[in-house]
């Protein structure tokens, strides 16, 4: 009887050391495996395989409202077909360290973007972008994004255009 209890005793100690050692293990791997940025997080979600064909994204603007923090950020693509130039608006919930709602992409050549501060807690961005291709100039359209601490609303209020056309360049 005495040996049965020492076996159990053995096996049950065995068993708890193995558990801890698995998650001293866990605990350790998670210290060292790094968490993406939230800018990153927000441009993977935006843009279908981004890790494949962009480059890490640049923050150019960054307002925060309560918890929720709106991100401006610059990515240029690994060929032409990307954009060189491309704008990713999106916004970071602070508390919950994730992006919450839509986010807005203009893709193209030459990201431009201007920021007006409105009455209490809303903002707006304008972003516009263009795009040089084989024989045309087109402008990727202008967008009015607004930001009241909770989400984003956007709209277009210039629709994309074909500026001119081969020999005109």
């Amino acid at each position: 009887m005495k040996q049965t209890a020492m076996i159990q005793h053995f096996t049950h100690c065995s068993i708890l050391f193995i558990l801890l050692a698995a998650l001293s293990f866990l605990l350790a791997a998670s210290a060292v495996l790094p968490q993406a940025s939230p800018e990153l997080q927000i441009c993977r979600l935006a843009i279908q395989d981004f890790d494949a064909n962009y480059q890490p994204p640049a923050v150019e603007f960054r307002h925060t409202i309560g918890h929720r923090t709106l991100l401006l950020l610059r990515t240029a693509g690994n060929a032409h077909v990307y954009g060189w130039d491309n704008l990713v608006v999106g916004v970071w919930d602070e508390r919950f360290h994730q992006p919450v709602g839509k986010n807005v992409v203009l893709i193209g050549d030459a990201g431009q973007w201007e920021y007006q501060p409105k009455s209490g807690n809303l903002l707006t961005l304008t972003l516009t972008n263009e795009t040089l291709s084989f024989n045309e100039y087109h402008s990727t359209g202008t967008y009015l994004v607004e930001f009241d601490g909770t989400s984003l609303d956007s709209r277009c209020i210039v629709s994309p255009t074909v500026i001119c056309v081969g020999s005109e360049l």
